[in-house]
């Protein structure tokens, strides 16, 4: 129950409920754990309050043999209410069982989402009111015996009477005869006695058991119904199998092939024939019924159980019939299959090997796609160690760490690999993906994704990074030229005072230098995927390659304030040039996304056993959903500010590579128009 303004809370209610004039008690958890149980229930249970925190079955253990805990945690599974009247309960009571009859109810209280938050128990005892019932009609029985027996004695007296009076010469034999008759009579009268307790008993235990399989079948949870075997007469039919049919109480006492279609009565009566002759239970599951209801056509499908009721010579005479409606069920499977059937045939359309791996065992199954793409043709199937043995040494211990790290953490699993194909050593690159899941126990044992040849996108790549590499190196040899020529017009012109052409120059010789630095980048990060990018480690201090940074942005950006809080002289062992790179590149950034009056800081700070360098500017800034991409290759923040100034998206990603190549990390930190900050750290001493 949600919470609202003039409504009782779930707590409110149910502390309601536990004042009630009734017994009642309240269950919590599947294990029917007692919560609260007010004084009324804990008397008819014969305990006292000790029992609060128990679950029913350790508080009340004679209920164990009895139905009721079981259909508790029906209820509490289900979340459907279930009552019943004048029902049987054994209890111990002053140490010992007695017999009890009770109207309960156990009502599940659900919460916001569905599911059981607890379960509401109220009885209330009717013993007196059953045990009176069956007292008067014993009593009513006994009365009719008596008058029977009666009224055949008056008869037998009457003809005595008349035979004494016909005889009355033979009074003493007579007499003699009748003192016989008397003794005779008290004897026989003491057996019919002793035979009429003995029936009574039957009889009551009769009523008892009709009563209660009357109430086992009105109360069952499923749908529950008794068919005469012979003539196939339905004898009784609970309200959910009448639901399930879609008939009313009328059917009772007709043939099923007059209340079912022709197809389902058919295959029942089948069934009916099938357990007559073996007398043990049948199922048959996903039985089809097509109804119409408002002029539509629907189909259904119901799970059979037949059980055989057998008398006392072992023969069937009724069928016993629990039935199940699995029509959503049924429709799920069936939508599922179709839904795998598209799905297989888009992968296999796709080219796309699947895979399934068993965490405790390793053991692999696959696909035939899979198979082609990795060329085997064994007859066997292939086995995880022989696709790992297949992967290339530069990448097997990575591929193994990554397979072991997403099945301990249940992380994804996403890697780009080369292997050698089985059948003609040719090597190729492979994407593979995949997840760990649950399976349908609940249990993290499917590890399951696909696998696709990307060997011509490498391929692609690797050429276009060769022709990046080629036409970044010769286009280096015309600029280094172009860079001297204006230097050396500079001096000339400066020498010559001509201030419009040292002006010029000077900023002819500015772009030269943001060429150069463009085609470094591409040659960079073409060196840098082609595995040719070295490092070239020595110690330097890091101070001192700041400052050299700074000096030059100043030459080249003189208006824009940029200030340095330097750390004390720290030596670091790294590649200085790539380093310096990695600083240019934040300034640069730094410089471009700012106002020309706006302060750049630079900090350098020792923490523990690294520096950590940050750059930090009062710019436009950078969204939230840009951040974790600002590292990747290619990639550029898209805005309206953003639109006029130049680049390619390579800078950064460069910087990360280098910074991870040292073995340190870099990250930004934004807030959209207030500024950015970027920071690096590094091993001292690495």
């Amino acid at each position: 129950m949600s919470k609202s303004v003039g409504l009782m809370t779930s707590e409110e209610l149910l502390e309601v409920l536990s004042l009630s004039k009734h017994a009642t008690a309240i269950y919590k958890s599947a294990d029917i754990i007692i919560q609260s149980a007010n004084d009324a229930m804990i008397a008819f249970w014969g305990k006292d309050r000790r029992v609060i925190g128990l679950s029913l079955e350790e508080a009340v253990p004679e209920l164990k043999e009895q139905p009721f805990i079981d259909l508790l945690k029906e209820v509490w599974r289900s979340g459907i209410t279930y009552y019943a009247k004048d029902t049987l309960a054994r209890l111990r009571v002053d140490g010992e069982l007695q017999d009890f009859f009770f109207d309960f109810e156990y009502r599940a209280i659900l919460d916001e989402s569905g599911k059981t938050r607890c379960i509401l128990h109220m009885a209330t005892d009717v013993t007196a009111q059953i045990k009176a019932s069956i007292q008067l009609k014993e009593l009513k029985r006994v009365e009719k015996v008596l008058s029977d027996e009666l009224a055949e004695s008056n008869e037998e007296l009457s003809a005595i009477n008349e035979e004494y009076q016909a005889t009355n010469e033979v009074l003493t034999v007579l007499n003699a005869n009748h003192l016989a008759l008397n003794e005779e009579l008290k004897s026989t009268s003491d057996e019919v006695k002793k035979s009429y307790d003995q029936l009574a008993q039957l009889h009551n235990q009769l009523i008892i058991a009709e009563h209660t399989s009357r109430l086992l079948l009105d109360s069952a949870p499923v749908a529950v119904g008794v068919l005469e075997s012979n003539h196939y007469i339905i004898e009784s039919a609970n309200d959910k199998l009448l639901q399930l049919w879609g008939a009313g109480h009328d059917i009772i006492g007709k043939p099923i092939d007059q209340v079912l279609g022709e197809e389902e009565a058919t295959l029942l009566i089948r069934l009916v024939d099938q357990i007559r002759v073996n007398g043990r239970p049948v199922y048959n599951n996903d039985v089809k019924r097509l109804t119409e209801h408002l002029g539509f056509r629907k189909t259904l499908y119901h799970n059979y159980i037949f059980f055989p009721v057998k008398n006392d010579k072992a023969e069937t005479i009724s069928v016993m019939i629990v039935a199940n409606n699995v029509t959503e069920q049924m429709i799920t499977r069936l939508e599922l299959q179709r839904v795998e059937t598209k799905m297989r045939m888009a992968v296999e359309a796709a080219n796309i090997g699947t895979w399934n791996i068993a965490p405790k065992t390793m053991t692999l199954v696959y696909n035939p796609t899979l198979a082609r793409l990795f060329g085997y043709e064994g007859i066997e199937p292939m086995t995880f160690d022989q696709a790992i043995g297949q992967v290339t040494e530069d990448y097997r211990e990575r591929i193994q760490e990554e397979i072991s790290q997403a099945i301990t953490t249940g992380g994804d699993y996403d890697i780009t690999y080369s292997q050698r194909r089985f059948n003609d050593g040719e090597i190729v690159w492979m994407r593979s993906m995949g997840k760990i899941t649950q399976d349908s126990s609940g249990d993290f044992s499917l590890f399951s994704g696909l696998v696709m040849d990307i060997t011509e996108q490498k391929k692609d790549e690797h050429r276009k990074n060769d022709f990046i590499g080629m036409v970044s190196h010769e286009l280096k040899t015309p600029l280094t030229s172009l860079s001297a020529y204006v230097q050396i017009l500079q001096g000339k012109a400066e020498k010559s005072g001509d201030t419009f052409a040292v002006s010029a120059l000077h900023k002819a010789g500015i772009q030269v230098k943001k060429m150069s630095s463009l085609i470094n980048g591409f040659l960079n990060v073409s060196r840098l995927e082609a595995g040719k990018i070295l490092l070239v480690k020595k110690e330097f201090e890091m101070d001192a390659l700041i400052k050299e940074s700074i000096e030059e942005f100043q030459l080249l950006s003189p208006e824009q304030p940029i200030t340095f809080n330097s750390c004390v002289q720290v030596t670091v062992s790294a590649d200085r040039d790539k380093i310096g790179n990695v600083i240019n590149n934040l300034v640069s950034n730094a410089i471009k996304y700012s106002p020309k009056d706006k302060e750049i800081k630079i900090t350098c700070t020792v923490i523990a056993d690294t520096v950590e360098v940050a750059v930090e500017d009062q710019g436009m800034g950078i969204r939230t959903q840009d951040l974790p991409n600002l590292f990747e290759r290619y990639y550029r923040v898209e805005s309206e500010q953003t639109h006029a100034i130049s680049g390619f998206g390579i800078g950064l990603y460069l910087s990360a590579e280098i910074i991870q190549r040292h073995g340190g990390q870099i990250r930004a930190e934004s807030q959209y128009g207030t500024g950015s900050k970027f920071i690096f750290n590094l091993p001292i001493g690495s």
